[in-house]
């Protein structure tokens, strides 16, 4: 549990960034998105980075993720690395992927 509360979101239609972050993110707002909405200026740089980096960099899809990944194992971000890593099935052109070194706790695919 973290030690300052998750931010409760209003609902759809109350606050256009809370909208906004929404939408990038297919309607649902994860646990990170409640922490940063603490500070509207940050939850609102935030987003419009992401979204920058998400869908308009031009860039090819793989490598933008295999960037993203490298990232996560690089900071043993669990969260990150859970919702980009290659899958066991190889539904992810990712494959070979594998956490090491002082990533290794991290999940293999």
């Amino acid at each position: 549990m973290p030690h300052i509360p998750y931010m409760v979101p209003p609902p759809p239609g109350e606050s256009a960034l809370v909208d906004a972050i929404r939408a990038r993110r297919g309607g649902r707002l994860l646990n990170l998105d409640l922490m940063l909405l603490h500070s509207p200026p940050f939850a609102s740089g935030w987003n419009t980075f992401l979204r920058e980096v998400r869908q308009h960099l031009a860039l090819d899809p793989v490598l933008r993720e295999l960037a993203i990944c490298h990232i996560a194992l690089l900071n043993a971000a669990e969260y990150e690395w859970r919702a980009c890593r290659p899958t066991p099935n190889g539904s992810s052109r990712l494959t070979g992927l594998r956490p090491s070194g002082r990533c290794s706790n991290l999940p293999a695919p």
